[in-house]
């Protein structure tokens, strides 16, 4: 896995179905019709039913560590690092909105943590109306693994970036396309590309945090509850 994450499962069969425990959020997989239920855990009812493709299903455990840290990320920000459990924040189709958006950010990082970089790169622009991302592995002489990123906005500009890491590869195109796209965008005369950009850079960076192994929603809250204090007391 990308990331320490640690569920609680339990299997129910060895066709390979179970359920697993997140925070504020249970996930029940039937692998017979490939369907993931992710419900309400205080109240036990179905929130979301996903359908989990051929590629999907053969990982499922994969891809509910990708959707519960999506979940606890978006929380985090929703709630300005005061908690890592939507439920307590969200409820009725707010709550259902936030669970699709952290679908969609589960699927990207499980295809790049998959190096799936078409499928990738495929749902990713046209999601966002953009109109190239192309992602390059390179294989180095003392095996570590090398990333090389292309972005080309509708408007023809392009930044790219390196990385040694697929965390790190969206985490530099999301710095790079604010840095250095982000005032060519607006100022062309529809400066819808710009939002585009800013709504790809933001989602970049939430699968930069998904992905990286050294990111923990749960360790941002306690640093910043640590901060609050410091400040307080002086």
């Amino acid at each position: 896995m990308t990331f320490a994450l640690k569920l609680k499962y339990k299997e129910f069969c060895s066709q390979g179905s179970f359920i697993a425990w997140g925070i504020g959020f249970n996930y029940k997989y039937n692998p017979d019709d490939h369907i993931l239920e992710v419900s309400d855990a205080r109240k036990n009812s179905p929130l979301l039913h996903i359908y989990l493709d051929r590629h999907v299903s053969r990982y499922p455990v994969s891809y509910i560590e990708n959707l519960e840290k999506a979940t606890q990320i978006n929380a985090l920000m929703l709630s300005n690092n005061k908690t890592i459990d939507l439920s307590e924040i969200l409820n009725g189709s707010r709550i259902i909105a936030i669970l699709e958006n952290s679908v969609r950010l589960s699927r990207y990082s499980f295809n790049l943590e998959h190096k799936k970089f078409k499928h990738f790169s495929y749902g990713f622009c046209n999601d966002f109306n953009i109109n190239l991302i192309k992602i390059k592995e390179i294989k180095t002489r003392d095996s570590k693994n090398f990333y090389i990123a292309k972005l080309r906005t509708q408007n023809s500009n392009e930044i790219k970036a390196t990385s040694f890491s697929i965390h790190g590869i969206m985490k530099n195109l999301s710095k790079t396309a604010i840095n250095e796209l982000m005032d060519i965008e607006y100022a062309h005369y529809h400066s819808q590309s710009a939002y585009n950009l800013l709504s790809a850079s933001s989602n970049m960076e939430s699968i930069s945090h998904i992905l990286n192994n050294g990111f923990s929603p749960y360790k941002k809250i306690t640093e910043y509850n640590r901060k609050i204090k410091a400040n307080s007391s002086h």
